[in-house]
């Protein structure tokens, strides 16, 4: 794990970038730190069915940018807090993984951050119904159930899809796993040939 860290904030440096995001959001990958009888698991939620947007699906705690956030780390540190019940000063951010979009072209930067245990993690119910962790041993499998291939611009992106315990990690949540696994993990986990078992998304 200690070469983790240091390839991560090697690679991807906390970003420190200030300023307004307003078009922007932040979402914290939080990991638990590995010890003699436990494991490192990454922190999921799913969100509530009466949501109006993405209802039902697998996410990152995070959300927008708001005036009162100094940057998009106090973004995913405040939304970690709102959503699972996490405090701030429970969260030790260590990296910034490289923005992108998703397909409603909100650009998202992801913080990767440790916390020492799942006690006390509790789901919003206004915005989600669980919250639950997966080993990262299992994702490093790529264990994927099939591969979607979203189309945008005539570009094509693959993207793992996961099951895990009953819930299906697809989209934008599992494109940032595969990318912290394969930055920080020496993962192979391929996102560029294709495969029998695609389903085709296009714009």
């Amino acid at each position: 794990m200690q070469h983790f860290e240091a390839r991560l904030k090697a690679l991807y440096p906390l970003s420190k970038r200030q300023g307004v995001f307003s078009s922007e959001a932040a979402v914290a990958l939080l990991i638990t730190r590995p010890t003699r009888e436990q494991e490192p698991v990454l922190v999921l939620t799913r969100r509530a069915t009466h949501l109006r947007t993405h209802a039902g699906e697998i996410a990152f705690p995070g959300g927008k940018w708001e005036p009162g956030d100094s940057d998009l780390a106090a973004t995913a540190l405040r939304e970690s807090w709102e959503e699972i019940n996490i405090p701030t000063n429970n969260v030790e951010l260590i990296a910034t993984l490289p923005s992108s979009s998703t397909r409603s072209g909100t650009v998202v930067t992801p913080y990767i951050g440790w916390i020492d245990t799942l006690e006390g993690l509790i789901p919003n119910a206004d915005e989600l119904d669980r919250v639950f962790s997966v080993p990262l041993s299992y994702l490093q499998q790529d264990p994927r159930v099939r591969t979607d291939v979203f189309i945008c611009n005539g570009r094509k992106r693959r993207i793992p899809v996961y099951k895990y315990a009953g819930f299906t990690i697809w989209g934008f949540t599992a494109a940032v796993i595969v990318q912290l696994l394969n930055s920080g993990f020496d993962a192979i986990i391929d996102t560029q040939c294709s495969r029998s078992d695609e389903r085709i998304f296009s714009d």
